[in-house]
């Protein structure tokens, strides 16, 4: 779908009863198939098995929570927070026959977010992790393809109040998507094509749907070396052309500023 089609459709769900509608839409026609694990579900599972990892915490769990039941093998506890509590329970229950043998394979026995303790995962939407006072000593933290959805000047706040969630010596384990999300859906723009647009434009695209920060590689390390975490592992990859035209605002100067995607092991 062309980008500027979908964002006037992002726009219009993006106003309060448009966007419950819509979450509520995708809950009836979701497909509840076998959840395929992928690299990033095994990057994170590598990095917990390596790190003897117990419990965890993440937030931006998303619909499925595909990747925890995935992950609930290997971690006794997760702790999972939601500013919008956007659980499909058909796509739940499938991945819970499918990766638990708690619940009985092709019948729904997740009916609410309390059964998911049976599998150590405590579930809390709508809540910002943010006003989690009580919960510490966590092992390890996991984020998937959310920390490029929230705006830069929430993101060391937010990582500040994790790092004092984990104990010391706690790790998080980080995939963050780089690339303009609308190329996912739209073949005709790159990868990169949001890097072309000045503030002012890109907040025209720009939406509760499917907000962007558009950071790079590099802004990433520089916030994470700020929150005073120690950087184990990083890796920038998937490079794409950049678009005919730059906002050269939004670069660094690094290399890395084309990569569309970057993984990051961090120590507290």
């Amino acid at each position: 779908m062309d980008f500027r089609v979908r964002n006037k459709i992002n726009r219009i769900l993006s106003y309060g009863s448009f966007f419950k509608f819509f979450n509520i839409g995708k809950s009836l026609v979701s497909s509840s198939q076998d959840y395929k694990a992928g690299e990033v579900d095994e990057f994170h599972k590598k990095n917990a098995l390596q790190f003897d990892a117990q419990s965890c915490i993440e937030f931006g769990a998303g619909r499925s929570l595909g990747q925890n039941l995935f992950l609930s093998n290997v971690l006794e506890r997760q702790y999972l927070y939601d500013i919008d509590n956007l659980l499909i329970m058909k796509m739940v229950n499938a991945y819970a026959c499918q990766f638990t043998e708690v619940f009985e394979k092709g019948k729904e026995k997740v009916k609410k977010v309390e059964d998911l303790l049976k599998v150590g995962i405590h579930y809390y939407a709508p809540f910002d992790v943010r006003n989690d006072k009580t919960t510490k000593d966590i092992d390890f933290f996991i984020s998937t393809s959310t920390l490029e959805h929230i705006p830069e000047k929430d993101i060391k706040p937010l990582l500040l109040h994790i790092k004092g969630m984990l104990r010391e010596g706690g790790r998080l384990s980080l995939h963050i998507d780089y690339s303009d999300h609308f190329s996912h859906s739209d073949p005709a723009i790159g990868r990169n094509n949001f890097l072309q647009f000045s503030d002012q434009e890109w907040s025209y695209y720009n939406t509760k749907v499917c907000y962007q920060n558009r950071l790079r590689h590099m802004h990433y390390k520089r916030i994470f070396v700020d929150c005073g975490f120690k950087i184990i592992f990083e890796e920038a990859k998937v490079y794409d052309v950049a678009p005919m035209t730059i906002n050269w605002s939004l670069m660094t100067g690094n290399e890395t500023d084309l990569a569309t995607t970057g993984r990051w092991l961090l120590e507290k």
